[in-house]
């Protein structure tokens, strides 16, 4: 027996989300910095375009691959939603994605055993002020790694 190739695993991981199931994904690369880290580990689920809010984090299909990226405006355009997302450390959002596109919302996050519910509105508030800052986020991501390089080069 073939392995299915990688179209056909995220077909059938979006399917998974699409039947309400809860599905665990390993994040890569750094766009969703410093909230989220290469390593961690995300649980996403399905939800209607409506229930989504300004500052949820959000996965969606790009080419082949899936991006997990903040929410940060919601336009309507001839009675159709299209949803602008941004990584944290992004300079420029991304293109704007429709409901085929979206394949569900983060609801938590994983780091060294360490989980972070996005349930409450403590964090619901911490994503709504990430959503209003993101366009300064990646200013700051540079100065840190500016000064980590710096004090790593003094030890």
């Amino acid at each position: 027996m073939s392995n299915p190739d990688y179209t056909e695993l995220l077909e059938l991981a979006s399917d998974i989300i699409q039947d309400k199931k809860v599905l665990k994904l390993k994040v890569g690369g750094f766009s969703m910095f410093p909230y989220l880290v290469g390593g961690d580990l995300i649980c996403v689920e399905f939800c209607s375009f409506d229930e989504l809010r300004i500052g949820d984090i959000l996965v969606f299909k790009s080419f082949n691959n899936w991006i997990a990226h903040r929410l940060i405006n919601k336009n309507k355009i001839e009675n159709k939603v299209l949803l602008v997302t941004k990584g944290d450390s992004c300079k420029y959002p991304e293109m704007p994605i429709d409901e085929k596109t979206f394949i569900g919302k983060v609801i938590s996050f994983e780091r060294k055993g360490r989980i972070i519910r996005f349930d409450s509105n403590h964090r619901k508030f911490i994503n709504l002020i990430f959503a209003k800052i993101s366009q300064w986020v990646p200013l700051f991501f540079v100065y840190y790694l500016k000064v980590n390089r710096k004090l790593k080069s003094f030890f």
